[in-house]
């Protein structure tokens, strides 16, 4: 079954002070690593980007799978680049999941796949986490939704997947969650 990935990296890194995408991570960058982890899993890998395209597009050129989406509304905020990365999905199952995930394992993505349910969700240590599976039944409420993508799907009931992978809660939006995420994951580093 083929399955579509978008991963959302049109905003702006303002808590981090630079293009947090393009941080490197033993010689690769933070979208390089999150697009590594579906890799394997997925047939499409829809990158959405705004601010930081042109940056984004060169770091990805060498990617066949990666398709690269520009959402010219990013400044509306995360929810825009939603609903432009689903616009292209053509399979039945997508994930959707924010790019500044760099510790995600692509067996979480396998485990994920092999769980039943409309809309899967990881939890690590009761804490919900990122990315998210959908099936294709959900595009035309999230593109008719005009809230966010918590409040759009608030109403369906998940599917919690308990995973050990704390990577699926572990993001880096600041100078100090790098810090942080080096410390406590120094071979990665």
């Amino acid at each position: 079954m083929k399955v579509d990935c978008v991963i959302l990296a049109a905003g702006f890194s303002s808590r981090m002070g630079k293009n947090k995408m393009l941080l490197e991570i033993e010689g690769k960058t933070v979208i390089e690593r999150c697009i590594n982890a579906f890799d394997e899993s997925c047939s499409r890998i829809i990158v959405v980007t705004g601010k930081y395209h042109d940056d984004i597009k060169q770091c990805l050129s060498s990617y066949a799978k990666v398709k690269l989406v520009y959402n010219r509304d990013y400044r509306q905020g995360m929810f825009s680049s939603v609903k432009e990365g689903i616009r292209q999905i053509e399979s039945e199952r997508f994930f959707v999941t924010p790019g500044d995930y760099p510790l995600l394992k692509a067996d979480t993505i396998k485990q994920m796949l092999n769980t039943r349910g409309r809309f899967v969700v990881p939890v690590y240590q009761g804490k919900k986490g990122h990315p998210i599976l959908l099936d294709k039944w959900f595009i035309p409420v999230i593109l008719n939704s005009y809230s966010n993508l918590r409040e759009c799907l608030k109403e369906f009931e998940s599917t919690k997947l308990n995973i050990n992978d704390e990577g699926v809660v572990r993001d880096l939006d600041t100078n100090e969650a790098y810090h942080q995420m080096r410390v406590a994951y120094p071979t990665i580093f």
